[in-house]
């Protein structure tokens, strides 16, 4: 069985940033930046997911567009990066009834083993695989 030469962090965040009435998604890159920085530095193979469009907060009118904008942070820093990425957004499991947690924020077990089985595919797929480091 192939093993990976390297650690395989996931990197993520700037969700809880965007409950902020006006979210700085500038800052958000610039943070997400600095942990992409620090994790490349120790020569792992990384790793990122999209935000799932299951996860909602009414009060905010424009949600969808602030799920839209950090979802192309983390894509693009993931191109950048050379990171692998693990796109929830549209993923059929956001159908899911029983999808997040009672937080109605985080996915329930069943939606994190479905985002796991995922991560295995794309690690799966990238064996082999060459990166600049």
């Amino acid at each position: 069985m192939a093993a990976f030469p390297r650690p395989v962090p996931t990197v993520r965040g700037g969700p809880h940033d965007i409950v902020r009435r006006k979210p700085d998604f500038d800052e958000i890159e610039r943070t997400l930046r600095q942990m992409y920085d620090l994790a490349k530095g120790t020569g792992a193979l990384l790793t990122t997911f999209t935000l799932g469009r299951a996860y909602v907060v009414p009060v905010f009118p424009d949600w969808p567009e602030r799920i839209a904008a950090v979802n192309e942070i983390v894509r693009g820093l993931a191109s950048e990066y050379g990171a692998l990425v693990v796109d929830m957004w549209d993923h059929p499991v956001n159908d899911r009834d029983n999808l997040l947690s009672e937080d109605r924020i985080h996915f329930s077990t069943s939606g994190q083993a479905v985002m796991a089985a995922e991560m295995v595919k794309k690690l799966a797929g990238s064996l082999g695989r060459t990166t600049s480091a």
